[in-house]
């Protein structure tokens, strides 16, 4: 069995010893790595989780439903991020979404006024 968290061990390891031990971890390239097996594999998984919850008499899960961040954001912190937040009034509207920097998705840019024509 492996330390518990009380038991602590510090070891030293030549530089050698160390890239051999990080190099264990890194698979060849036509292997891939296995998320899930058993019942929860990829492959007809569903069907699987209904003949599981069946034969144990569970009631099924509920299904998901998706929340907008917006609405999570304000169950979970009581602001709206929408509001601005200097008035907080007037409506913000998302025009990008970036993740670690990198520009995702950009957004249309509503007409400010839909019943005025447009040129």
């Amino acid at each position: 069995m492996r330390g518990t968290k009380e038991e602590k061990k510090t070891m030293e390891l030549s530089i050698d010893e160390f890239i051999r031990r990080y190099e264990q971890h890194i698979l060849p390239k036509r292997f891939t790595k296995i998320r899930h097996y058993g019942y929860l594999k990829n492959h007809k998984r569903t069907e699987r989780l209904k003949q599981l919850f069946a034969l144990l008499q569970l009631p099924a899960p509920p299904p998901k439903i998706m929340i907008p961040m917006r609405q999570r954001m304000l169950e979970k912190y009581g602001k709206d991020i929408r509001l601005c937040p200097k008035c907080e009034h007037a409506h913000m509207d998302l025009v990008a979404t970036y993740r670690q920097g990198v520009l995702c998705k950009t957004y249309e840019e509503k007409p400010k006024n839909k019943a005025s024509p447009s040129n």
